[in-house]
């Protein structure tokens, strides 16, 4: 049949404008058509709300009206999955087309496909001016208008003015504090320079890692704590090891070319805190993935051991070597040297020497 036309190429030819009140139907299936109504169209399919366009005061497109499981796939030319609406679970996916999270991305690593990338749009940026960031927060109170007033943030910000030359960048990190106020700017609390330097509880570190602290109880240090269920006599606490990438990197900081390590002197509770430190450092010539030989030992009663890692007083130095080089002097073996600008004196468990003008107390009880 043709309408405007003598000849027509379909069943129906139209040549011309068609106005209708409200439905197109597809033939034997009653609850798949086209509605249109004033300033809407709907498309549904077997009763389903697929697509609604709606002109009003607020104009929109909406996909799934009725909140039904409907997927939504959108694809590009080397990707059946670019964009993916999981219905059903209530996920988005790039990538993907099972996401395992409300936004999951699926890159391959390579170039213009790893990741996420946050730019800022503008003619020019200058020095700290802000990059990006993500903001977490609740709609408990208002949610805020800017990432640098979520409960807990990450943000990155412009080092340097930037061109193509020129692309320094920093890292902050920021919470907000008990009882803050909505819409309120929260509080940097770690920051990462543009040369790696790391700053907590300050933005301006001086090394690679600068603790600032007001001296107060919780504010005033590094705490390295041991997490099990039970800690016995003799556990190590935590400790610090110093080395070099020449050779392995230990594992342990007890392996370490020299190290500061705690111990616990006693089983912990609440009433039983005992410690005591040691002090190690590796021979010339050991070999990496080494244990390291402890040089001296603070016990949990404040006794100091050199080469004795059960020290009986204040100094306990145990020697098998000759600890004095000095030629004036035929040093006894396990030998102490004190010495000043100008006198000196050596003490062994056999006798005492001196030069010039001393005088050794002893005290005892």
């Amino acid at each position: 049949v043709g309408i405007g036309t003598a000849s027509p190429d379909y069943e129906l030819h139209v040549s011309g404008n068609i106005g209708l009140n409200e439905y197109i139907f597809h033939n034997g299936d009653a609850d798949t058509y086209i509605r249109f109504s004033d300033d809407d169209i709907n498309f549904r399919a077997g009763g389903v709300n697929m697509m609604d366009f709606t002109e009003g005061a607020s104009d929109s497109i909406v996909f799934n009206e009725g909140g039904v499981d409907v997927d939504f796939r959108v694809e590009s030319n080397g990707q059946a999955n670019m964009f993916v609406i999981d219905g059903g679970d209530d996920r988005i996916g790039i990538g993907t087309g099972s996401p395992m999270n409300r936004l999951h991305i699926k890159h391959a690593g390579g170039d213009g496909d790893n990741g996420l990338l946050i730019s800022r749009l503008d003619a020019t940026t200058v020095t700290d001016e802000i990059l990006g960031g993500i903001g977490f927060d609740s709609e408990d109170g208002n949610v805020p208008s800017s990432i640098l007033e979520a409960s807990a943030y990450i943000a990155a910000f412009a080092a340097e003015a930037h061109t193509t030359g020129d692309k320094g960048g920093y890292l902050t990190f920021g919470t907000a504090p008990i009882d803050q106020n909505d819409d309120t700017a929260s509080s940097e609390r770690v920051r990462i320079l543009n040369d790696g330097k790391i700053g907590i509880a300050t933005t301006t570190p001086k090394n690679i890692l600068q603790i600032d602290h007001t001296g107060a109880d919780g504010d005033d240090g590094l705490m390295i704590v041991r997490a099990d269920a039970t800690t016995v006599q003799d556990n190590i606490l935590g400790g610090i090891g110093f080395d070099s990438t020449d050779g392995n990197v230990p594992s342990t900081v007890l392996e370490a070319s020299a190290y500061i390590a705690a111990f616990a002197s006693e089983a912990h509770t609440a009433g039983d805190k005992g410690g005591y430190m040691v002090f190690g450092t590796s021979a010339t010539n050991d070999n990496d993935d080494t244990t390291s030989h402890e040089r001296m030992r603070i016990s949990h009663s404040g006794h100091v051991g050199i080469n004795k890692d059960t020290p009986n007083s204040l100094l306990h130095i145990y020697s098998t070597l000759n600890i004095n080089a000095d030629s004036n002097y035929s040093t006894p073996i396990g030998a102490v040297r004190i010495e000043d600008a100008s006198d000196s004196m050596l003490i062994d468990s056999n006798q005492i020497e001196r030069t010039g003008d001393q005088t050794l107390y002893v005290q005892y009880n």
